[in-house]
């Protein structure tokens, strides 16, 4: 009788990760080879596997491992790379689950299964859905992974052998992509510090972050890359081999919130609902509930908006649209130039209300220093696309980690809310509700 309670709580536990996994298997089940996976399911077709990479090395690019594992999986077969894939994916509800959901709280593992399906399906297939997937989803997952060591450090956890060995394997793939290489230099770094602060010794932080170290160089000193740039400079953005640092900042903001102001995208919207919703209910001030509530209108998509504005305020909608073009950088054209800071000025009070609120809901403890750093990392794995030419070329699956953010900071404060028993019923299940709508979009446009 015990044994069948025990295994019944298991099942119970485990059905957020089931559900997850079926969800998952419906949309790997009409994915096909597009796009640049195309190219690279007939790369070891009569080639060798080191020949071509030391070719893309110097040529191309310094995502030697990614690349070569991304091959070799196709040389195997399609139907093969998209079980890894479907493996791949669960690595995401786990790793938030161990850094974020300590008490396993199976509600909350709800949330998390269902809240990673608010990220648009165009970040996993943009280019292609193995192309795409091994570049930025995998990095993430195992990234996410390799910040368990993180987590770890600040309770003060031992970690065993098998931990260590998984969490180094998943460094090494994720730094591998520039991106995450630059989000676990900054948080291993940072730890380190914290570590000195506090006088702590830990020769895992110090040992991974040398590893990210050396990533990091062998990306900055590939030949590959800085080919790439010069090729695409003059294939996707002749322009910007005229920017400056400015210019290049400017880029980064308006190419990053187009997609989740202009376009908008229904992950920042729940994001900004859930930190309304949770400064509602904690904090008594009237200007952090004023500035709540600017937040969460700030994220209600503009081009939504625009149709309902009459004809008659042409200036209005003609601003609009133009806050939704390509490539507004500073220009002699005085016009341009007012919309490009009336632009920013926007985006930025927007993202400061939104710090602001975050601060408001935890105050001043380690949560609120936690939860703005979250999302510092995100906005900037998204901010350094400002200095690539393919800031635009590589549309939004550059975006991922920033979703990724939002939705780690969705599961953070509805867990802080529910711990110091608060209604959390609107918002937990009006976020589900939200995640599944955006699945069945999702869905919808790759069938």
């Amino acid at each position: 009788m015990e044994n069948k309670i025990q295994l019944k709580d298991k099942l119970i536990k485990s059905l957020p990760f089931i559900a997850y996994t079926v969800l998952l298997i419906v949309i790997h089940l009409r994915m096909s080879l597009v796009g640049d996976d195309v190219y690279f399911s007939s790369v070891l077709q009569g080639n060798n596997l080191f020949n071509w990479i030391f070719e893309r090395y110097n040529t191309w690019s310094s995502r030697v491992l990614i690349e070569g594992i991304m091959v070799t999986l196709l040389s195997i077969g399609f139907n093969f790379w998209k079980v890894l894939n479907i493996g791949v994916f669960l690595i995401l509800p786990y790793a938030i689950r161990k850094i974020f959901n300590s008490k396993n709280d199976t509600k909350i593992d709800w949330l998390i299964c269902m809240s990673l399906f608010l990220i648009p399906s165009s970040c996993y297939g943009d280019a292609g859905w193995v192309a795409t997937s091994m570049n930025y989803l995998w990095p993430l997952a195992f990234g996410l992974l390799a910040c368990i060591p993180i987590k770890k450090n600040f309770s003060d956890e031992k970690m065993t052998k098998w931990e260590i060995a998984i969490s180094c394997i998943s460094l090494i793939i994720a730094c591998n992509q520039e991106q995450m290489a630059g989000i676990l230099a900054i948080t291993y770094i940072g730890t380190m510090c914290y570590n000195l602060i506090k006088k702590k010794s830990n020769k895992i932080i110090i040992f991974y972050a040398i590893l990210i170290l050396v990533n990091l160089l062998f990306i900055f000193t590939c030949p590959g890359n800085s080919k790439r740039k010069v090729s695409e400079i003059q294939t996707w953005f002749p322009e910007f081999a005229t920017f400056n640092i400015i210019d290049k900042a400017q880029l980064a903001i308006n190419s990053m919130m187009r997609y989740i102001v202009i376009k908008g995208r229904i992950v920042f919207m729940v994001m900004t609902a859930v930190i309304m919703y949770a400064v509602f209910i904690t904090n008594k001030s009237k200007i952090f509930r004023t500035i709540a509530i600017i937040q969460f209108i700030g994220s209600m998509p503009l081009n939504i908006i625009n149709k309902f504005i009459p004809q008659g305020l042409f200036a209005i909608k003609d601003t609009i649209n133009q806050f939704g073009l390509e490539k507004l950088v500073i220009n002699s054209d005085t016009y341009s130039n007012v919309l490009l800071y009336l632009m920013l000025l926007y985006y930025l009070i927007i993202l400061g209300c939104i710090i602001v609120s975050l601060y408001g809901i935890f105050k001043n403890t380690n949560k609120s220093i936690i939860s703005i750093s979250i999302l510092g990392l995100g906005l900037i794995s998204r901010l350094v696309m400002g200095l690539s030419p393919t800031v635009f070329a590589s549309a939004e699956r550059t975006t991922i980690f920033l979703y990724t953010t939002f939705i780690v900071l969705i599961v953070y404060i509805i867990n802080y809310l529910k711990e110091n028993e608060k209604n959390i019923i609107p918002i937990y299940y009006g976020t589900i509700g939200a995640a599944l709508a955006s699945y069945i979009r999702n869905v919808m446009s790759i069938f």
